[in-house]
């Protein structure tokens, strides 16, 4: 049975219109800016209150629903606003559950405010990781085609292992990774591969029980 829209979401949904109305990110998209972060959008889009809808509030968030954020995606579907704004979206709504680890404990709030971003890998492709003696991770392979890879300040990767699927959070400059751009079919948002050589991984880096089932 279709879920009926509320007030307060259709009163969101007005808001973007009007921004979107005013901004016309589709005449910014002809612009030259820096990959991933159009000038025009992303800080407006904090501002909006975008990134917070769905997280908690003791992270930062504005303790919404999915739902809710469903209905400002439409909309920011319908504006045709450029940039990384799904994969840092779906990061946050993976990290949330996991609120109480330091990765997503440090970067829940600043996802919430716009203050960072992330791409998310849907899947391991070859990453493959090894637990060292003193509990971090060490992983080579690649993954990719990446949405958002190499436009934002994070990725939110998975590495296959010999007790499954290991899911961590790393600064995207982070050392042993090499991002390579891809040719998207969308050129509103990026699209790259990302390899690790022989990357380690710090404990507070993982996200212990997140799982690949609940990210796709």
């Amino acid at each position: 049975m279709p879920i009926a829209i509320t007030q307060e979401q259709l009163a969101l949904q007005a808001s973007i219109s009007e921004w979107a109305r005013r901004a016309g990110p589709a005449a910014l998209l002809r612009q030259p800016e820096p990959a991933g972060f159009p000038a025009g959008c992303w800080p407006d889009l904090a501002g909006l209150g975008v990134f917070s809808i769905a997280l908690p509030a003791e992270s930062g968030g504005a303790g919404g629903t999915v739902a809710d954020l469903a209905a400002a995606l439409e909309q920011l579907t319908a504006a045709l606003v450029p940039g990384p704004v799904m994969p840092t979206l779906l990061a946050g709504l993976a990290l949330a559950d996991h609120g109480d680890l330091p990765a997503a404990r440090a970067q829940l709030p600043a996802l919430a405010a716009g203050q960072s971003s992330a791409a998310v890998a849907l899947s391991t492709g070859t990453l493959a990781g090894a637990w060292q003696g003193d509990g971090t991770l060490l992983v080579s392979g690649e993954t990719g085609p990446v949405l958002g890879g190499g436009g934002t300040s994070h990725l939110l990767l998975a590495a296959g292992t010999g007790e499954g699927d290991a899911w961590f959070l790393l600064a995207a400059d982070h050392r042993g990774i090499t991002v390579a751009g891809r040719t998207p079919v969308d050129f509103s948002r990026s699209l790259a591969g990302i390899r690790l050589a022989g990357t380690v991984i710090a404990p507070g880096q993982v996200i212990g029980g997140l799982r690949t089932a609940r990210v796709r």
